[in-house]
């Protein structure tokens, strides 16, 4: 009776099986004839990706160094006039001079925490424009290479 009840479970189960491992392979089939050009796009974008991994990281580097650096010129800031910044910030944390500076670096402007007096405007001032310019001669240089990179590349 046992081998007669193992019988019908696994009979039951092929049932089931075999028309869905041909669904399966048609199915991978199909949608591996239709991912292929992505899949060989990808396969392009991520050599292209891992040979920028030098000046993105670089770029990452120099931005987050521009950040601390005008976070720590903030803190002076409000070191020397302590409502530089209004009087909501009363008693800051270095991480709300880096929010700030992080804010101001990309240009977003919250305007939780904003400069009041002349020397945190144009601190914040300097650093957009520092910022603004890094993030240009940082795409410029990863354009040359793209545009360096497609040169070499022949035709199809």
């Amino acid at each position: 009776m046992l081998v007669v009840a193992i019988r019908t479970a696994y009979s039951w189960r092929a049932l089931f099986a075999i028309p869905a491992a041909i669904i399966g392979v048609f199915a991978g089939s199909w949608s591996g004839r239709k991912l292929r050009p992505w899949i060989a796009a990808f396969d392009d974008v991520w050599k292209t990706l891992k040979s920028l991994g030098a000046p993105l990281g670089s770029f990452v580097i120099g931005y987050a160094m521009i950040v601390l650096f005008f976070a720590e010129v903030f803190a002076a800031i409000w070191r020397l006039q302590p409502y530089a910044f209004g009087k909501e910030l009363m008693n800051p944390r270095f991480g709300d001079f880096l929010y700030f500076s992080v804010v101001t670096a990309a240009t977003l402007g919250y305007g939780d925490i904003k400069p009041v007096n002349g020397l945190a405007r144009s601190a914040a001032c300097i650093e957009v424009v520092i910022g603004i310019g890094w993030i240009t001669i940082v795409f410029a240089a990863v354009q040359t290479l793209f545009q360096k990179r497609l040169a070499e590349k022949p035709p199809s």
